[in-house]
């Protein structure tokens, strides 16, 4: 099994038990801060252009970062 296969598969699991732990008021809460924020930050979008831009943003795919494997390589 190589590394960055084993880091992957070790990251997808800790954000999913993460995930899993949050009450549907925090993910209620989080959404409502998200579209806030895109409101305030693009104005000009309609709140179907708003709803979509949400919605890429959280399947953006989260990778946790090994900053000592990117200096050394």
């Amino acid at each position: 099994m190589n590394v960055s296969d084993l880091r992957g598969r070790l990251n997808l699991f800790l954000h999913r038990q993460t995930v899993r732990r949050l009450t549907e008021a925090e993910i209620a809460l989080a959404r409502d801060w998200c579209m806030d924020l895109i409101h305030r930050e693009h104005p000009e979008l309609t709140a179907e252009q708003a709803e979509r831009f949400y919605e890429n943003l959280i399947h953006v795919r989260v990778i946790a970062v090994d900053e000592w494997t990117q200096r050394m390589s």
